[in-house]
């Protein structure tokens, strides 16, 4: 009876070795690889990130699935874009003939994106300007004009407007001594015995050409600027209300001057108006697709493979024998196995005790 106890508790063991054996240890036999990488394709299902088979710590875990998330997007090329208002133009057909470059370089190449043909309207503005203007051949007794008429040309629109202004100074370039001086004389009471000058008395007959002087002090003239060389007469002595008159003329020289005047003032500009394109320039080329690259996070789930599905060409016999011997459920089975040899041994040791003995006698022992 005692035998039978022993041998039943032996079993109870074996079988709890099994079914401890069979049990999965789930953490142990699952594995969990995380992979962050880029794509085109947003779909991509992120098995090509993966080896179907993972070996770590000696163990192979084989792939179970893999799950994908989107976490950014962005273009795989970056644009930049530079907003550039063309020159303007004062004239509405000279902006339509000269359209924006499509291209330009400003550190790199920009390429025309989108261009608006816009108006607008210069600002009435003064300005200061100056100008000389040079006079030649100028008397001593002439005066300068005061005034003079100058162009004035627009910086901004390039046009012309003429104005007047004053004159605040002038210089002196040049002199000389020119033979283009001349006045007409009228001598009253020809027939006289004499005939006055201002204050000098001329004698019938005299040469007038003599009194240059005299004839310059009537008209107020310095002899140091004209100078008469002759007195021609004109014609025949003719009546005149009852007095004899002749007509003279007289020749000479005088003094001139070359002269730069100086006209200064403040000028006003009017508005004008003006065309200009307001242009967007943008580093990618025109038509050229842009794709979009996605960050996918992908998890990927991996499960331990049985040992016994382990390919037996790829590990050696002693190998093979030793992961059978480690497994729990075989170490179960052989427990069984010796349990029921030493069950039977002590079946067959008690029946051989328990057996009668029997003596034989031989006959001829009688």
């Amino acid at each position: 009876m005692k035998n039978k106890q022993i041998v039943l508790f032996l079993a109870v063991v074996a079988v709890s070795l099994m079914g401890y054996g069979t049990t999965p240890a789930l953490e142990e036999n699952k594995m969990v690889i995380e992979d962050t990488y880029e794509s085109y394709n947003p779909d991509d299902d992120g098995i090509d990130q993966f080896e179907v088979e993972y070996s770590k710590d000696g163990k192979i875990y084989r792939l179970l699935d893999v799950k994908t998330k989107i976490v950014d997007s962005y273009p795989e090329k970056e644009e930049t874009v530079i907003n550039i208002d063309s020159n303007r133009f004062y004239d509405i057909n000279s902006a339509e003939e000269n359209p924006p470059a499509e291209t330009i370089e400003q550190d790199g190449f920009y390429y025309l994106k989108s261009s608006e043909l816009l108006s607008g309207m210069t600002e009435e503005r003064t300005e200061n300007k100056k100008t000389e203007i040079q006079y030649n051949k100028v008397s001593y007794i002439d005066e300068l004009p005061e005034r003079g008429p100058v162009t004035v040309t627009d910086s901004l629109t390039g046009k012309q407007y003429k104005q007047e202004l004053p004159r605040t100074d002038y210089r002196i370039i040049g002199e000389d001594w020119v033979d283009d001086f001349s006045f007409p004389i009228t001598i009253f009471s020809v027939d006289a015995d004499t005939y006055m000058l201002g204050t000098t008395e001329i004698p019938k007959g005299a040469d007038l050409g003599q009194y240059g002087t005299e004839f310059l002090n009537v008209l107020g003239l310095s002899p140091d600027y004209y100078k008469i060389s002759s007195i021609e007469l004109q014609g025949e002595p003719y009546e005149q209300d009852g007095e004899m008159l002749q007509a003279a003329t007289a020749h000479g020289r005088r003094r001139v001057a070359n002269i730069v005047a100086v006209f200064e003032g403040n000028v006003t500009i009017p508005s004008e108006p003006y065309w200009y394109y307001q242009c967007e320039y943008s580093s990618i080329v025109p038509e050229e697709k842009i794709q979009t690259i996605y960050k996918i996070q992908a998890t990927a789930s991996y499960e331990l493979i049985d040992q016994t599905e382990a390919d037996p060409i790829e590990k050696s016999l002693w190998q093979q024998i030793i992961e059978i011997v480690k497994n729990p459920v075989t170490i179960a089975v052989l427990l069984i196995l010796f349990f029921i040899v030493m069950f039977l041994m002590l079946i067959k040791r008690k029946k051989k005790k328990d057996k009668p003995s029997v003596t034989y006698i031989n006959d001829s022992d009688k």
